[in-house]
This record gives structure tokens, C-alpha cells and sequence, in this order.
């Protein structure tokens, strides 16, 4: 392509350009092709900007979790988040709630509205504010997904007038409807071949479609058969350090880890219970052996607690379970964010 088509470029995203920047110039000079998370999100961040905008087309409540996350672990100020997602039409059930289930937990700190009629938005921008001023924007390729923007798989990003990127996104925000919105129940994107089944309130493909593992509850390694004293569900049960007694762990088989059924150690996915609670996990500990819940394990030990019938920070048994009536959980692979886990008696 020679140097005058690039610049033969529509005004809309010409008007993104910086001043005096021609398309090519600005391709050359201002491309980021790694390191995007940190380029994007966390260097404005430690440069004083406090508030997010970002319209992506697909996005979901896990990179939301990821980036807090990693802006508490960084001790860095948590900047106010707001999500337009453009491809309303092909939002997923699951994504839907855990968008939902983020919005209610962060209160102000996190909104999400998406289009929902078309013309539907493919575009990705990134919009920093400092106390309700543009600072600086990002244009490109990169979905705000971890797999957009953890290099799991290649993506561009490039700096642009933040002033018109506002412009750009305040058109779009308009035509936006909050995640909340009860009309959002009804465009879910399933499959119109495969079956429909109703999991923890979400209208899913059929589960027996998907693939799936088993994590035992219990163990008999070094002794007979138990719940551990001091890892798995009682992993808080721990009173010389002083730890939440609920928190909890399941632990990760390394023949589960090598079948690479969950994500990378450090990404952030979404768990649907069976009961309709939804759970933002990492794989933590030497090698990824552990899911937890995140930011606190304990939300995990004590959702377990409650299913069991038993008092928050009890001491989980072989008793427990068999009353219960299992001793294992099943996790149903969605996509490679989002998973099912079914306790159901």
C-alpha cells in the first residue's frame, strides 16, 4: 500500500490522529506492539489518571478484575472504570452476569453499558481522564480482554488525541444501555443448534456439550480418607498466621494442569455456580495447583461453608461432604474465561 492510500483514511479517525501527525507518520511513530497492558493501562494510571472509558467490541468482567487486581498488587491508586461493549449482540450469558455481578460489587468504581442495536461497534479506544479531563487515548486492534491485552495473541495499540477520542466514545456511550438492563436478557448469544439449559439462572448451552473436569474434595495421601486439615476447603484453618478461617482453595491435579484446561497461571476467569453465584478465580500457588477466588480466597471457602449447611469458619469434614451428599466439584468449560461449576446434589 503506498504512503498516500494510508492517509486516504476516514475523518472520524482522522480526527484521532495527533496534531499535525499525518496516518503514516502516526503508524510509524506512536505503535505499540507489546507490553500493552502496561502501556495502556497501568503507566496512565501511575501518571495520576483516575478514570477509564473504554470502548471495546467484546469484553468481559475478568480484565476488569485482572487490571484491579494488578493495580492493588502494584499498591497503585484504583482509577473509576467505565465499559462500553459494542458487540451487544453476541454477549454471552455468563459474561452478562459477571458484568452485572462487577458492577454491584464496585459500586461507582466500575459501569458497563452496551450497544445493543445496530450499527453495532467493532472499535477499541482507550479514554484516561484526571479529574474529568482527557489526558491521553489509545487506538487499535486490542479488545480490552486479557487475551487482547496479555499478549495471548498479537495486537496493536497506538496513542491518539484524547480530546477526540472523548468525542468518539461520548457518540457511542449515548447509544449504550446499562448491562443492567433487563432487555439484554433476551439478545444472549447461544447457538440456535445446540440446546439450551438453565445453569445458575443463565440460559447456556447444554453442559454435557462442553468439556469438563472433576476436582476431589478429598484426599487420603498421608493418612486415611479426609478433607486436608489445613489446605483445600479448610486451607484457613490456620490460627498460628492469623488467617480468615474461611479461606479455601480446590486444588488442581497436574493432570489437569497439563491438559491446559484453565487459563494461564496470573489470568483472571469467571466460575458460574450452580446456584447462580459467579466467583472471579485465578490459578495460584507453585505451578498453578490452586484455584481461588479473587481478590479474597475466602469468598470461595465461604460459599462452600453455606452450601454445606455448616457456620461461617467451620472446620470442613468427610462428615460434612457425605451429609452433603459430594466430594468432588465439576467445572464445565464455557471459553477460555469463562467456566461452569456444578455442586448440585
Amino acid at each position: 500500500m503506498s504512503a498516500g492510500s494510508f492517509n486516504e483514511i476516514p475523518a472520524s479517525i482522522e480526527r484521532l490522529l495527533p496534531s499535525g501527525q499525518t496516518f503514516l507518520e502516526c503508524f510509524l511513530m506512536t505503535i505499540f506492539t507489546s507490553d500493552l497492558f502496561d502501556s495502556a493501562l497501568l503507566d496512565p494510571v501511575r501518571k495520576g489518571c483516575d478514570e477509564l472509558i473504554v470502548l471495546s467490541g467484546y469484553s468481559n468482567a475478568s480484565v476488569v478484575n485482572h487490571f484491579l487486581g494488578e493495580c492493588d498488587r502494584l499498591r497503585l491508586p484504583a482509577p473509576a472504570v467505565k465499559l462500553i461493549i459494542g458487540m451487544g449482540h453476541q454477549i454471552g450469558g455468563l459474561t452478562l452476569r459477571g458484568l452485572r455481578q462487577l458492577e454491584a460489587d464496585a459500586q461507582s468504581r466500575f459501569s458497563c453499558g452496551v450497544i445493543s442495536e445496530a450499527p453495532y461497534v467493532h472499535s477499541k479506544v482507550y479514554l484516561w481522564l484526571r479529574q474529568g479531563e482527557p489526558q491521553t487515548a489509545f487506538l487499535g486492534s486490542a479488545n480490552f480482554s486479557q487475551n487482547g491485552l496479555l499478549g495471548l495473541q498479537r495486537e496493536v495499540l497506538t496513542e491518539v488525541d484524547a480530546t477526540d477520542a472523548q468525542l468518539v466514545i461520548d457518540g457511542e456511550s449515548a447509544r449504550a444501555v446499562s448491562c443492567s438492563d433487563a432487555s439484554l436478557d433476551e439478545m444472549i448469544n447461544v447457538s440456535e443448534l445446540e440446546s439450551l439449559t438453565n445453569f445458575g439462572g443463565v440460559a447456556l448451552r447444554d453442559s454435557s456439550s462442553l468439556q469438563s473436569v472433576t476436582i476431589s474434595l478429598v484426599t487420603d495421601k498421608r493418612g486415611p480418607l479426609r478433607v486436608p486439615e489445613r489446605s483445600g476447603l479448610n486451607w484457613g484453618n490456620r490460627p498460628e498466621h492469623n488467617r480468615d478461617p474461611n479461606q479455601a482453595e480446590l486444588r488442581v491435579t497436574a493432570e489437569i494442569n497439563r491438559s491446559k484446561f484453565f487459563p494461564p497461571v496470573g489470568v483472571h476467569f469467571s466460575v458460574l455456580t450452580d446456584d447462580g453465584e459467579v466467583f472471579n478465580c485465578v490459578r495460584a500457588q507453585s505451578g498453578g495447583k490452586a484455584i481461588e477466588s479473587n481478590p479474597s480466597n475466602a469468598a470461595l471457602g465461604r460459599y462452600f461453608r453455606r452450601r454445606l449447611g455448616l457456620a461461617s469458619g467451620s472446620v470442613v469434614t468427610l462428615e460434612d461432604l457425605d451429609r452433603y451428599g459430594r466430594r468432588d466439584v465439576t467445572f464445565f468449560r464455557v471459553d477460555e474465561h469463562e467456566f461452569l461449576l456444578d455442586f448440585s446434589r
